[in-house]
């Protein structure tokens, strides 16, 4: 996918035109195929550590490329990530330093690419007021078919025709044209809401959230006869549940394969291990020290040059 998205580039085709049908499915993929090169982080060998770090650059640049094209999601969810990386593990002085710097230049990059190009997104901008009226729409959707929802992506001329939109920067012939041809609403959780009622969208939350907080005790305790690191699931996973609240990525089967492959990997009978392997208070000064250096980055992205922002 990395090879293919890169070749895209040098032939001066579409980013995406190599590998898929739109972008968001290439950030999808490439955030849950992360967890191979993650797992290789814990492989003990230098080699098999030095191409995972590779291995991950690249498959930020290949996010960065979406992101140059408008989408902001590229560029967060992989610093969501390093994030949570960085929060549920015990580090040394000297690899906790390394880190900060990471996320400092990270941030930096993010902080200036978003307000260079956050201007370029306006409140009536499709991606923007799309997604902000299907709030509305899916609900008022939902109360109409609560109990079967309107049926995975099923048609919704009839009901947007008699529909008025709330957000004011959104002409109501925009909205129609936009809802005939998306048939989603741009949000997992909203779609499912609509199209498959109250029913199924709770039972299948839940269902995730169950597997999720295990999974999260698990990196809390990871068990001693794991074969990788809890991380190596649970940061994907964490990665492309961000990415769903904006994007209908389960509608693609070449991400929701791999999605529910990576729940499944979830080992839901493993015995935890007696003792944290991280604290509650570490994790709590963590957190306020990477977000005061991430609010610090992405200030410092705010103050580069216009052609530095452009670049990035």
């Amino acid at each position: 996918m990395i090879v293919l998205a890169f070749a895209a580039v040098i032939s001066g085709k579409p980013y995406y035109s190599l590998v898929d049908s739109h972008w968001h499915p290439v950030v999808s993929r490439a955030v849950l195929l992360s967890f191979a090169p993650i797992a290789l982080l814990w492989a003990g060998s230098p080699v098999m550590i030095g191409l995972g770090l590779v291995l991950l650059v690249l498959s930020y640049l290949v996010c960065m490329m979406g992101a140059r094209i408008g989408l902001e999601s590229a560029v967060g969810i992989p610093s969501a990530m390093c994030f949570f990386a960085a929060v549920l593990r015990e580090w040394q002085r000297k690899h906790l330093a390394v880190i900060l710097a990471g996320m400092l230049l990270i941030a930096t990059i993010a902080g200036g690419h978003f307000f260079y190009h956050s201007y370029k997104v306006q409140k009536q901008h499709i991606s923007v007021a799309y997604r902000i009226e299907s709030i509305y729409f899916s609900w008022e959707i939902a109360k109409m078919h609560p109990y079967l929802g309107l049926g995975l992506w099923a048609p919704r001329d009839e009901l947007v025709e008699k529909y008025q939109p709330r957000y004011h920067h959104v002409p109501k012939e925009n909205f129609v044209q936009w809802t005939k041809e998306l048939r989603t609403s741009e949000n997992t959780l909203l779609t499912l809401m609509a199209d498959a009622g109250f029913p199924f969208m709770i039972l299948y939350s839940v269902g995730i959230a169950v597997l999720y907080f295990m999974l999260l005790r698990m990196v809390i305790r990871p068990p001693a006869n794991f074969f990788f690191h809890p991380l190596v699931l649970f940061l994907p996973l964490t990665g492309m549940i961000l990415h769903l609240q904006v994007v209908d990525g389960l509608f693609h089967p070449q991400v929701s394969w791999f999605f529910h492959v990576l729940l499944g990997l979830i080992p839901t009978s493993a015995s935890l291990s007696d003792r944290p392997a991280v604290k509650v208070r570490g994790i709590v000064r963590r957190i306020l020290a990477f977000l005061g250096v991430l609010t610090l980055g992405i200030f410092l992205g705010y103050l580069l040059p216009t052609s530095v922002s452009k670049f990035l």
